[in-house]
């Protein structure tokens, strides 16, 4: 029985690594999409958000700074805008989660509360940066 628990629960962890992966290469598609001047920042950045170490302080920069400034650059609708501002807003509901979780997190409840808000901001986030690449941005060779 722990047997087969184990192998789930690494099943579970391949997946979510898998998923994360994948998430981080859109965020680096869309900032690729975007002219070099135009950027915040340089597109490759974005995979620092993969290095277990570096992955907290460059969220802070990457997540609610330099993918809405870089997408609110490259662009001039006014629906982009508002999506560059949604990105903000959950990227410091994605940064600000684990933060709130190392403090308030003494309560099982609120990890729990915690960990839900963090999971569906992700998604929320890898949803919007997603449907920006697809119909605003025009995807070129990743560099």
């Amino acid at each position: 029985m722990a047997t087969i628990l184990s192998i789930v629960m690494m099943l579970i962890l391949f997946a979510m690594v898998f998923l994360y992966i994948w998430f981080v290469k859109t965020l680096h598609s869309l900032m690729s999409a975007v002219s070099s001047e135009k950027r915040f920042c340089p597109a490759w950045l974005c995979w620092l958000l993969v290095v277990p170490v570096l992955n907290y302080p460059v969220g802070w920069l990457m997540l609610p700074f330099a993918i809405p400034k870089t997408v609110k650059n490259g662009s001039e609708s006014k629906a982009v805008i508002v999506k560059a501002k949604l990105l903000f807003k959950l990227g410091l509901v994605i940064q600000l989660c684990p933060l709130f979780a190392t403090y308030l997190g003494r309560v099982s409840m609120i990890e729990v509360l915690l960990f839900i808000i963090l999971f569906a901001s992700l998604i929320w986030y890898w949803v919007v940066a997603h449907s920006l690449k697809t119909q605003y941005f025009q995807t070129k060779a990743i560099s």
